[in-house]
């Protein structure tokens, strides 16, 4: 009965006020010898004018009672409050740290591919010219071998093929620094952009962490919060109806930071997957080159003394035959064709 009464008791009228000092004083009933039985006092509410200074007396015990229970409210919820707003501010911080990363990796990770791709670009230039070339003047050699009898003098092969054997000897010379450089620069490249890579990669884990488990870790700290603020009002119904309205404004608003950090990930994770999308198209085409200059590398390297010069290439023509200097220019065109076609892919 007593509990239904003080339900009450949160307005500012006088029958509020008595009403609620109901509670207070069927105590004092009870355990004071100067104050009246609990039907007195129900009477006092009902019928004033039986007992003046009754009246009074629950009036303000009343607004004791008020003052005292508005005080443990506020010891109870002030906390709580105060764990909400770290919440939230540090939800807020979160989204500027989500916002603030995704520009900076975004930035630096288009800045690095742009310089990958322009010194991958200088690197192709340099090498389909290489290649062009030496298929030009491996193709122009072969011809000119398969010239030759079976049983040429040395002099007459150094006149047939002399001259341009001189000029691939040169373009092979030059292959071996130019495909060395290139392979050096290839590998730089690509270890730059794993790194980016692997930053974007845990960026994106990161980011669909924070995604999926944002929602529930939402509701946990509701829950902890409620159980932390309501359990102990549950003897005092007023006290709740006070606290309430303050805490779930203040879990709203959590719920509220947590749903903008949430579109904050979704916006980094739009930028981050294309992101990762073209680095992995860009690492594919520089692990297809460098596949490419190591076995051209190799190719040359196998035919560097063979054709160092035009008494060399007579040498091989005149010791083991015209047809293994032609299968050796033949695999030198393929791999340079090879380097070709990477273009086309």
């Amino acid at each position: 009965i007593l509990f239904s009464i003080s339900l009450d008791s949160c307005g500012s009228s006088s029958l509020g006020k008595m009403r609620f000092g109901i509670l207070l004083l069927a105590a004092m009933a009870i355990c004071s010898s100067r104050g009246g039985t609990l039907p007195e006092l129900l009477e006092a509410v009902v019928n004033p004018e039986l007992s003046p200074e009754l009246l009074e007396a629950v009036a303000n015990s009343g607004e004791k009672l008020n003052s005292i229970m508005q005080k443990y409210v506020d010891a109870v919820v002030s906390p709580a409050i105060k764990a909400l707003e770290d919440r939230i501010n540090s939800i807020n911080m979160n989204i500027e740290g989500i916002q603030e990363e995704d520009q900076r990796v975004t930035r630096s990770t288009l800045e690095e591919m742009i310089n990958a791709r322009k010194e991958l670009h200088l690197i192709r230039a340099t090498l389909e010219a290489l290649a062009s070339d030496t298929i030009f003047s491996s193709n122009r050699l072969k011809r000119l071998i398969s010239k030759i009898s079976p049983n040429e003098n040395p002099e007459r092969i150094k006149k047939i093929a002399g001259r341009t054997a001189v000029v691939l000897s040169g373009l092979i010379k030059r292959s071996v620094g130019l495909l060395s450089e290139a392979k050096e620069k290839l590998t730089n490249i690509e270890g730059r952009l794993s790194k980016v890579e692997a930053h974007l990669k845990y960026l994106k884990k990161r980011l669909t962490s924070i995604l999926n488990k944002g929602s529930e870790e939402h509701g946990s700290w509701a829950r902890e919060i409620r159980m932390i603020v309501y359990l102990p009002m549950s003897w005092c119904p007023p006290c709740l109806i006070i606290a309430a309205p303050i805490v779930e404004t203040k879990i709203n608003k959590a719920y509220d930071a947590l749903k903008e950090r949430e579109r904050a990930v979704g916006v980094a994770l739009n930028n981050v997957e294309p992101l990762i999308t073209k680095l992995n198209t860009l690492d594919g085409e520089i692990e297809a080159e460098t596949r490419v200059v190591i076995l051209w590398e190799s190719k040359i390297d196998t035919m560097k003394d063979d054709f160092k010069d035009s008494d060399s290439v007579v040498d091989l023509i005149d010791l083991d035959g015209k047809d293994i200097a032609i299968e050796m220019l033949d695999s030198l065109i393929d791999v340079c064709q090879q380097y070709l076609d990477l273009k086309k892919e």
